[in-house]
Order: structure tokens, then C-alpha cells, then sequence
């Protein structure tokens, strides 16, 4: 059951449980590929396969946000993730909103 606290390492519950109205996140539920398109920011977290998420991010065109701790991305030693993805840890999540309207669009 991907609802499982220990199958996302708890990321997703602690998002939810942080941010439950915050407004430009869209939490739970199905999205489609134009809302990924019309996001800046695609959360990444843990719970849910290898690598989905970040695919359909990097597809669309959205920052990819990592919260996977832990976890070594596909192709880490050959991508530079550095460079178009955001990496934090699970601790950063009270602050989420705050780290990425800090992002500037040259970053």
C-alpha cells in the first residue's frame, strides 16, 4: 500500500500533514500531463516506483523537487541532477514554500 508510511519514508504524509492548503501545491489526487507542463516546481518524493515522478517532471519540462532520502537517482553518476533538479531533505519540508519561491528562474 503506497499510503504506507514506511513505502515514502514518510515525505508525502509530512507534505500533506505541513502543507495541506498551501496555495499553488496540489497535493494527492490524479493530475494530468498539462498540469505538470504549466508547473515550475513537480515533487519528487519517495513512494511511488523508480523514478516515475522525476521522469514525467524532466519530460514536461518541470523542475523536478527531490525528497527521496536515501535514495540514489537513475543515472546519478552520469546526470547532473545538480543542474536541473532541486535536492532536500526531509527536514527542509516546513520550509518547502519558502525554498522555492527563493529559486530564481537563472538558477
Amino acid at each position: 500500500n503506497m499510503g504506507r508510511v514506511e513505502y515514502s519514508q514518510g515525505v508525502r504524509q509530512a507534505i500533506k500533514a505541513q502543507h495541506p492548503d498551501e496555495k499553488g501545491f496540489v497535493l494527492g489526487g490524479k493530475f494530468t500531463l498539462d498540469q505538470l507542463r504549466d508547473s515550475r516546481f513537480c515533487l519528487c518524493p519517495s513512494g511511488w516506483g523508480w523514478g516515475w515522478r522525476l521522469s514525467l517532471a524532466v519530460i514536461t519540462q518541470c523542475v523536478p523537487v527531490i525528497i527521496q532520502p536515501n535514495v540514489t537517482q537513475p543515472f546519478e553518476a552520469l546526470l547532473p541532477y545538480a543542474s536541473f533538479s532541486i535536492r532536500l531533505e526531509k527536514e527542509d519540508i516546513p520550509q518547502l514554500p519558502q525554498i522555492l519561491k527563493a529559486v530564481t528562474d537563472d538558477q
